[in-house]
């Protein structure tokens, strides 16, 4: 009898080890309780200059930050949090392991141009997976982002 309630109890915890910790996917790494994206996620523009202050994470092309995008979360600090994207970016950064900027998504772009105009229009500066850096052109004057 205790042999076959020891068994028990050694499949039970077995069962419940299995199921508490969380996996990763051989493109994902879980820090914390985080799953971070090894192979590259969205494009992240930040509040301040050297990828400081709160971001917003883009998976996609924006036609016009004027809809409302705004900085919707918290990086290094608070600054800037709540505030709309458009023409208050001042640093870029495509997602990797390193980065601050958190995300799972793969969007397959490789290139994300931050313009001056909506519409992608006028001048730009350019992202290359996995650049990172201050915006040049469009510091706090930018209106689109393209992702190709």
């Amino acid at each position: 009898m205790k042999f076959k309630r020891a068994l028990i109890s050694i499949v039970a915890a077995a069962g419940l080890i299995g199921f508490a910790a969380p996996s990763a996917s051989a493109d994902s790494i879980i820090i914390d309780g985080t799953k971070y994206n090894n192979c590259g996620g969205g494009f992240c523009l930040f509040y301040n200059s050297n990828q400081q202050g709160s971001y917003h994470m883009f998976f996609q092309s924006v036609s016009s930050f004027a809809n409302g995008t705004t900085f919707n979360t918290v990086g290094t600090s608070n600054a800037g949090y709540g505030q709309g994207v458009w023409n208050n970016a001042a640093s870029g950064a495509w997602w990797t392991t390193s980065s601050p900027c958190k995300g799972c998504v793969d969007v397959g772009a490789t290139h994300a141009r931050v313009y001056f105009n909506s519409n992608y229009m006028g001048s730009y500066d350019q992202f290359n997976k996995p650049a990172a850096g201050n915006l040049h052109y469009t510091y706090n004057n930018n209106a689109s982002l393209y992702m190709y």
